[in-house]
């Protein structure tokens, strides 16, 4: 009985240290291994990047000479839609 009792006492203690670990990497926001970029001799964070993608329809002619009507993506704000669509640069 008294075996038992310890195991449940250890691995809550476990379970609960692994809370507080995950909350401590979570609250600093940071992936695993990496530092904010002010500190000495840290490596940089990656910044953010954003990406303006619009959603327009359009007509495209197929092989065969048929119209197709497709909506997608498109990197101009006033442009159709481009099938494919543009691909993902980060500004």
């Amino acid at each position: 009985m008294k075996k038992h009792r310890g195991r449940v006492i250890i691995r809550v203690l476990l379970l609960a240290l692994a809370f507080v670990v995950t909350g401590m990497l979570g609250a600093c926001n940071l992936p695993f291994g990496q530092t904010d970029s002010n500190a000495k001799g840290g490596a940089a964070v990656p910044q953010t990047r954003t990406f303006k993608l619009y959603v327009r329809d359009n007509w495209i002619t197929m092989p065969d000479g048929k119209k197709a009507y497709v909506f997608g993506y498109t990197d101009n704000p006033k442009g159709p839609a481009q099938v494919p669509g543009p691909p993902p640069r980060g500004q």
